[in-house]
């Protein structure tokens, strides 16, 4: 895992190379490097009820998997990635997602390990299941 001081430069390097993909995308995406460093498309932040990448970001100060993940498929979510990380491989799931409003939305996610700069990001595609 990236040094703090160092996923910023790395996220945003990814980012730049990835934008078209994440903007563009008819789903909702994110890029997530560790619970410091990790981006969304408006598409994705809206399907949890924020009004932007930025507004959805801000509310995973207490962590990913508290903030976005409900409490039933965190462990789901958890061992997909470290698997993904490891075998790079993707994954592809129904998860319930917390929204802004504290609902759950089940939605299908799709999990791809990327690598970038000798670093493991894990790129999610997020759709209605």
């Amino acid at each position: 895992m990236a040094k703090r001081d160092e996923g910023k430069a790395l996220l945003d390097g990814l980012y730049g190379q990835l934008k078209g993909v994440i903007n563009g995308s008819s789903q909702g995406v994110y890029l997530y490097l560790d619970d410091h460093h990790l981006v969304c498309n408006t598409k994705f932040a809206r399907m949890l009820g924020y009004s932007s990448p930025a507004a959805w970001k801000s509310m995973g100060r207490t962590g990913f998997l508290n903030a976005f993940v409900a409490p039933s498929s965190q462990r789901k979510v958890v061992d997909a990635f470290w698997k993904a990380m490891k075998n790079k491989t993707a994954f592809c799931e129904t998860v319930g997602w917390k929204k802004k409003s504290g609902a759950t939305v089940r939605l299908t996610t799709i999990m791809v390990p990327i690598s970038y700069k000798h670093e493991m990001f894990a790129l999610h595609f997020v759709s209605k299941a």
